[in-house]
C-alpha cells in the first residue's frame, strides 16, 4: 500500500553522562531510526553523531566543551599533489595530524 501523504515527526532522546566529542576523542555515536509497519520493518537509517558545546566569544575566541581552543587549518582547495583528486584517506590522515604535530612535517 502506497500513500502519498508526508508527516512530520519530532523525536527526542536523552543520553545520560554522555563522553563528549572532542579534537582528541572523537567519541561518536550513532542514531538508529526504523520505520516498521504492523512489525514489519519497512527502512531503517543510522545516523552518526557526536556531543559536544560550542562557543565563540569576540575577545576570548573558540571554546569547545569549555575549553579555550585554537583552531589551525589550510585551504587546500584541489590540491592532491602527485596523487592528484584521487587523493587516498591516509594523505589527507597524514595532513591533518601535522596540523596537531608539526613536527611530522619535517
Amino acid at each position: 500500500m502506497k500513500s502519498k501523504s508526508k508527516k512530520a515527526l519530532a523525536q527526542k532522546f536523552v543520553v545520560n553522562n554522555p563522553q563528549l566529542w572532542d579534537v582528541d576523542s572523537p567519541t561518536m555515536y550513532k542514531a538508529i531510526t526504523v520505520l516498521e509497519n504492523d512489525g514489519q520493518v519497512l527502512d531503517q537509517y543510522e545516523t552518526p553523531f557526536g556531543i559536544r558545546s560550542i562557543k565563540f566569544e569576540a575577545k576570548k575566541g573558540f571554546f569547545l566543551n569549555g575549553k579555550s581552543t585554537l583552531m589551525k587549518g589550510v585551504s587546500l582547495h584541489h590540491d592532491g599533489g602527485l596523487v592528484g583528486s584521487a587523493v587516498p584517506k591516509g594523505v589527507w590522515k597524514r595532513r591533518l595530524q601535522a596540523l596537531k604535530d608539526p613536527a611530522l612535517m619535517r
